[in-house]
């Protein structure tokens, strides 16, 4: 069976793939947690392999359109804490 693995972090989200498939999820409170437009709920799943394959929700893609992703959100992430700060 393959195994969900993270890849690379940058801020709260983190790259994962499994079997050359390729998403991003987020890790807040040590829990992993889907990314999903405008919403955000507290429950989370354990950052073991079957938990980051749950935060997944079945949103996989290629590795270049999950690094594009990753790398928004983190920018956005970046911009709202100089906002905050």
């Amino acid at each position: 069976m393959d195994r969900v693995r993270i890849v690379e972090e940058n801020g709260s989200f983190a790259l994962v793939e499994c079997a050359g498939r390729w998403s991003v999820v987020e890790l807040r409170d040590g829990h992993a947690h889907p990314v999903r437009s405008g919403e955000r709920d507290g429950s989370g799943f354990p950052t073991t392999a079957d938990g980051l394959a749950a935060a997944v929700e079945g949103r996989w893609t290629g590795e270049a359109e999950a690094r594009r992703r990753l790398a928004g959100l983190a920018e956005r992430g970046d911009e709202l804490a100089r906002d905050i700060w």
